[in-house]
């Protein structure tokens, strides 16, 4: 799996798993990881706060840390809504223990305990979404995804150089940010980062291909 080929490479990782998904979790006593008895065992104990246990994957020797922390009820009840709403159109009957890991995010990570506690794992999983749309917009705006070429060599060359112009966008992006931080902040009209990704982008673009006027 993807998975076994982080480990074997030394990677740190954190991945969100589904109580249906797990990939064979088990205890350090070889028995299978009931991740719903767990949840409902441990959160009503962590009263609102993260839980963990550990957990060891099929032929690996090393445990790994399974961390969990209740979501808002009325998040949670949103989500269920969602299931039942799924079911329902596709004439399924929902399993209750979906509704019950409804409730949660659960995270597997194999970053040490002793230099990430598990509400900084949670923490850091939130940037995930923020890497996200990161890409989104490298490929909305500067076209990262569309590579225009067959060859391989020249497709790699053709990346690279996305890349770079990704990097010098960054660059400028951050500079304006820090330079006028009420361009964002602005309770009448604030200028939203997609906005000037793009018009930054558009600049970068005008000034490589230059002007047809002499």
């Amino acid at each position: 799996s993807n998975l076994v080929a982080v480990i074997a490479q030394q990677a740190w990782f954190i991945v969100r798993i589904g109580w249906f998904r797990q990939p064979g979790l088990r205890l350090a006593d070889g028995q299978a990881m009931d991740i719903i008895a767990w949840l409902k065992h441990s959160a009503w104990r962590a009263q609102g706060e993260p839980f963990e246990q550990s957990v060891w994957l099929p032929n690996q020797d090393a445990a790994f840390r399974l961390v969990a922390r209740a979501i808002p009820e009325q998040a949670a009840e949103e989500v269920r809504r969602r299931l039942r709403k799924e079911a329902t159109k596709k004439g399924r009957t929902i399993d209750e223990r979906s509704l019950i890991a409804a409730g949660f995010v659960l995270l597997l990570t194999n970053l040490p305990t002793s230099s990430y506690p598990a509400l900084q794992i949670l923490e850091l999983y939130r940037f995930r979404w923020q890497i996200e749309l990161y890409f989104k917009r490298l490929k909305s705006l500067t076209g990262l995804d569309q590579l225009r070429a067959k060859d391989p060599d020249l497709a790699l060359t053709y990346l690279y150089g996305k890349l770079l112009g990704a990097l010098f966008l960054d660059h400028m992006v951050g500079h304006l940010r820090s330079y006028y931080p009420t361009w964002f902040i602005s309770q009448h009209q604030p200028l939203s980062l997609w906005r000037l990704t793009n018009l930054l982008w558009q600049h970068i673009c005008s000034l490589i291909r230059g002007s047809i006027l002499p």
